[in-house]
């Protein structure tokens, strides 16, 4: 089935979420089906609305495309692309600390790692590599601020420029301060920056949770143009998304 745009895959999206999950509350967040409560998981459909999964990129999959899932949770997400959009199981990889029980029903290749230290060698490379909300999970337990006020007539008009693609004015000392205020987002910067190895020419990282905050984001941009001016990042970066392609 082809779709015009991102409206239409939403609403197959959906269609395929119930039909391939029935009788479960798949369209709004929903806990484990282990019995914990003290964490739960997105819809696999509320990847679609929110523009993480996008046209694009289910059409890059159907044409022999594969990606990584960083944390995938119970695989939901991974298993209504694969089943609802026709893409072969072994197109996707999934890697957890330590797996979701639900997920290895799916079959998915399955690598076992902490996100937060230095990666295994994979032997493999990706078209895409997903952090769903792990990335900002994995690091919700280093203490600090999300952004630091310090500075804000340098910081600020720096962070509009780094976003809006120019080059900002302080660099040295924008990164500094950063560093030094908002120490969560140099982890952040050294998991990403332990993924890029492994894309393919003109693959992608695509982040959903855990650089919402531009400050953030404007740091790893300049960060990851520091180590290769023609990385990119491509709109729309807004919102709980962020992407990342390599050339």
């Amino acid at each position: 089935m082809k779709f015009e745009n991102q409206e239409e895959l939403i609403v197959e999206a959906e269609r395929k979420s119930a039909e391939i999950f029935p009788g479960d509350n798949y369209d709004s967040v929903y806990f484990p089906k282990c019995g914990r409560k003290d964490w739960f998981y997105f819809s696999p459909s509320s990847y679609f609305k929110s523009n993480t999964i996008t046209l694009d990129m289910i059409q890059r999959l159907q044409k022999g495309g594969n990606m990584l899932s960083i944390g995938p949770g119970d695989g939901n997400l991974e298993w209504l692309i694969s089943k609802g959009f026709g893409i072969p199981r072994n197109s996707i990889s999934v890697s957890d600390i330590k797996p979701d029980l639900n997920i290895k029903r799916y079959n998915f290749k399955s690598y076992e790692f902490d996100m937060t230290k230095p990666w295994p060698i994979l032997n493999e490379k990706f078209d895409y590599i997903l952090f769903p909300e792990s990335l900002g999970v994995a690091v919700m337990h280093i203490p600090g601020d999300r952004r630091t006020w310090r500075f804000s007539d340098q910081l600020d008009p720096d962070t509009e420029r780094i976003i809006n693609g120019q080059d900002p004015k302080y660099p040295d000392f924008f990164i500094q301060v950063i560093e030094m205020d908002v120490p969560i987002v140099s982890k952040k910067y050294e998991i990403i920056k332990e993924a890029i190895p492994y894309l393919k020419p003109e693959g992608e990282i695509r982040i959903r949770y855990g650089l919402h905050e531009n400050q953030q984001k404007a740091y790893v941009m300049t960060k990851l143009k520091q180590e290769n001016s023609a990385i990119t990042f491509p709109q729309p970066n807004e919102g709980e998304n962020f992407t990342i392609k390599v050339p």
